[in-house]
């Protein structure tokens, strides 16, 4: 989360007016959203023929059968030195056999394509990566069908060049992986999968275990489709570029993912684009993160002991992302849902934009946080929804709903004790509408679905306590920074039903409390 979790509070307790005075000025109105939010990347563009192409002739390959002290190889391409084999040439090369600590470099002419089959290789390394691509146009790693291939870091990194090699596949150019095989990889000192370009990864399946980030690329990382076990305690998928803020980007179009993370499951400075596939990210910090974060379809599901799904400039520190009183929203700053099922467990903020929220189809739920100074819904500029079904359960403390733009009905609505159990929706009929179980207590609840209609009589049931809804405006309630809502712009009780002390003058925030900024 990028807000200073006391003052956030402490502003909503006693500023909310002014607040919602001050986002009057950042609305985006539902007509110029589409404009605002462009698809952000096709796949057309992410990748091409060649990406895609696994396929290989073994008798035009040179194969190379890895043995320590032992490698043959049959061409004059190839250089080997104490395990150390070097690839010189373009061509196809395929891998058998197993090193205990040896490595494939690449280290061919700058037009160069490379194609490396690794056909049951088993790798090892010391002190650097099993495969490093030093210099090529572009190198093609193909995991051969039926082939189980194992990549592994036994001891802590030493540099070989001037180039700062940390993962088990470190690349300086363009790589693509493919094929039906699978790839293991274990590194405890580093990085899974590295490239200082773009990693393309358009099938196979990964089981990674790193003590660094899982799949990194510094241009981007792309994955069309493929089948990805992440253990990692930095990023499960981290794309980061400091020289060109428009890169550092990740396009996941298809694939299954579970993701076990200390830090962000999916992590991007640019853009962060999922088109379809199964992510589920088990642990986290924060679940996904972007610039901008785009879901058009998928099954998602994510637990984060921070904020769930997160869009913030990726140049900037955390210390510097809340936006300064008075200056506009960043509209190149938003969270956008278009399509798929979207779960979502947090600790902190549910949805977090430092800039806009936008939601026209799919289904989002969120089991919020049990703090008041997170909301399960939070964001700097607008929230507009014009379609999907969204249910957001949290603590009232911070509590948003969507903007008067919105051309859906949505509800805002406040316990008066803290619930736990089944929120359902019922018309005036006793039809029910939807139903959700939060996996934790809460006494607030934004829900909007298209069968919420202006003018007509709801029924919400929240675990223990009832409440009759009566949709007078589109959007019904506002809280937290928001304005007057369900009880006219008052705080729910707390918890206890004690008064929530005041801090004392002077005293500062305890280093350690979660009012601090994490």
């Amino acid at each position: 989360m990028n807000k200073q979790k006391y003052v956030k509070l402490f502003i909503g307790l006693m500023f909310g007016i002014l607040s919602l005075a001050a986002c009057t000025n950042t609305q985006t109105t539902l007509d110029n959203m589409d404009k605002n939010t462009p698809d952000l990347k096709k796949y057309s563009d992410m990748f091409t023929d060649q990406d895609m192409e696994s396929g290989y002739e073994e008798e035009t390959s040179t194969v190379l059968t890895l043995e320590d002290d032992a490698t043959l190889e049959n061409t004059d391409n190839v250089t080997i030195i104490d395990d150390t084999i070097t690839i010189t040439e373009e061509g196809t090369y395929i891998l058998r056999g197993a090193l205990t600590n040896g490595q494939v470099v690449i280290d061919a002419d700058k037009s160069a394509k490379i194609q490396v089959v690794l056909d049951n290789a088993e790798i090892t390394n010391t002190s650097t990566a099993p495969i490093y691509v030093k210099k090529a146009e572009k190198v093609f790693i193909t995991l051969a069908n039926d082939s189980e291939n194992l990549l592994s870091v036994a001891g802590e990194f030493v540099a070989i060049d001037d180039n700062n090699i940390d993962a088990a596949i470190f690349s300086k150019k363009d790589l693509t992986i493919n094929g039906n095989g699978t790839l293991i990889i274990e590194n405890p000192y580093g990085n899974g999968i590295t490239s200082k370009d773009n990693l393309i990864i358009t099938n196979g399946n990964y089981d990674i275990d790193v003590s660094g980030h899982g799949l990194e690329g510094k241009d981007s990382v792309r994955v069309a489709n493929g089948i990805f076990n992440i253990m990692a305690v930095k990023d499960g998928v981290h794309a980061s570029n400091k020289d060109d803020l428009s890169l550092g980007y990740i396009y996941i179009a298809d694939g299954t993912f579970e993701i076990t993370s200390s830090d962000d499951g999916m992590h991007a400075d640019s853009d962060l684009v999922i088109t379809n596939g199964t992510v589920d990210i088990i642990e986290s910090y924060e679940g996904l993160e972007g610039k901008t974060v785009q879901i058009n379809d998928g099954l998602i599901s994510i637990v984060s002991s921070d904020d769930g799904i997160n869009a913030a400039e990726g140049n900037l520190s955390e210390e510097t992302t809340e936006v300064p009183e008075n200056e506009t929203v960043n509209e190149d700053v938003y969270i956008k849902i278009t399509g798929g099922e979207i779960h979502v467990d947090a600790e902190g903020d549910g949805i977090d934009s430092n800039g806009n929220f936008y939601v026209t189809g799919g289904e989002l739920y969120i089991s919020g946080p049990q703090s008041n100074g997170d909301g399960a819904i939070d964001y700097d500029g607008t929230a507009v929804i014009s379609g999907g079904v969204v249910v957001a359960a949290g603590m009232s403390g911070m509590a948003e709903n969507f903007d008067e733009d919105s051309t859906q009905g949505s509800m805002l609505v406040s316990s008066e004790n803290v619930q736990t159990g089944e929120i359902h929706l019922t018309d005036s009929n006793g039809t029910e509408i939807l139903s959700y179980s939060p996996s934790k207590s809460y006494n607030s609840v934004v829900i909007s679905t298209s069968e919420i209609k202006k003018d007509e009589t709801y029924t919400i049931t929240m675990g223990s306590e009832t409440q009759e809804i009566e949709m007078t405006t589109l959007i019904y309630g506002q809280g937290g920074m928001r304005g007057q809502g369900p009880n006219n712009g008052k705080m729910p009780e707390h918890p206890e039903g004690e008064e929530m002390p005041e801090r004392p003058e002077g005293e500062e925030i305890p280093e350690n409390s979660e009012e601090k900024e994490v």
